[in-house]
């Protein structure tokens, strides 16, 4: 916004003092009347963020206009971080409660023990009893008659578990999948950034110099239009790239679950 006001004024001057014509003069004053118009956008789309962050965090957000420094990735072990991330081991205890589950049905095929006994002695007191007795009981029962229920508990239990075991099966090669492709995406973004950086410097360089010859006469307005507006839409491209990396890096980050700012 700041450099297509100076834009503006800058021609405006040299329309003023009969160095630049009506048209160029009207061109540079939509291209400030469109950076206005992004910016209040941007102004009312950051306000929704808020809005919506306030929300998320049940508490009032006043200010998220900070700056934001993408991290450099840094070497990571994948299967490590595969088996300590949230839906990993989420998986891996849906799975573990279908084997708590197919044991339990186990149980309605097995018999029932139990173990009693008892003491006995009588006579006029304690000390000078003579008659004594002493029983034990062993028993055991099996379920012969259930109505078939034990068997049909126990088949679907088993088909439970050999579902869960797939379902977790596929799902730990999706996560796995998953890890190093949001990781190499991350990469992608942050190197992409800094190539964006690099063609931003290029344009600025570029625009200082033909706004220099054009101050002198030595180039002509489209040629510093052309260069100028370059450099604009370069700055554009940057928060482009920023935000790309910054939400590929906590996109990353959810992935393993880790890493909370």
């Amino acid at each position: 916004m700041a450099q297509r006001k100076e834009n503006t004024r800058l021609i405006q001057l040299r329309y003023d003092s009969g160095r630049e014509d009506k048209g160029n003069l009207l061109t540079t004053k939509a291209d400030e009347a469109a950076a206005q118009y992004d910016l209040a956008s941007a102004k009312r789309e950051l306000s929704l963020a808020k809005l919506k962050l306030s929300q998320l965090l049940d508490s009032s957000v006043d200010k998220v206009e900070e700056d934001f420094m993408v991290l450099e990735p840094s070497a990571v072990d994948f299967d490590q971080l595969l088996k300590t991330s949230p839906d990993y081991l989420s998986a891996q205890q849906t799975l573990e409660l279908k084997e708590i589950n197919q044991k339990a049905g186990l149980s309605g095929f097995l018999p029932t023990v139990s173990l009693s006994g008892s003491y006995r002695k009588s006579g006029s007191d304690w000390g000078s009893a003579t008659t004594t007795g002493k029983s034990w009981s062993f028993n055991v029962s099996y379920p012969l008659f259930t109505g078939g229920s034990n068997i049909a508990d126990k088949i679907i239990a088993d088909l439970e578990l050999d579902s869960a075991k797939q379902d977790f099966a596929k799902g730990v090669k999706d996560l796995r999948y998953s890890l190093e492709e949001n990781y190499n995406n991350y990469v992608d973004a942050v190197e992409s950034l800094s190539v964006a950086n690099t063609s931003l410097a290029a344009a600025s360089s570029r625009a200082k110099i033909t706004q220099a010859k054009y101050l002198n006469g030595l180039t002509t307005y489209d040629e510093w239009y052309r260069l100028n507006n370059a450099y604009i839409q370069g700055q554009k491209s940057l928060l482009s790239y920023e935000k790309n990396a910054l939400l590929a890096e906590a996109l990353w980050h959810k992935t393993y679950g880790g890493y909370v700012k």
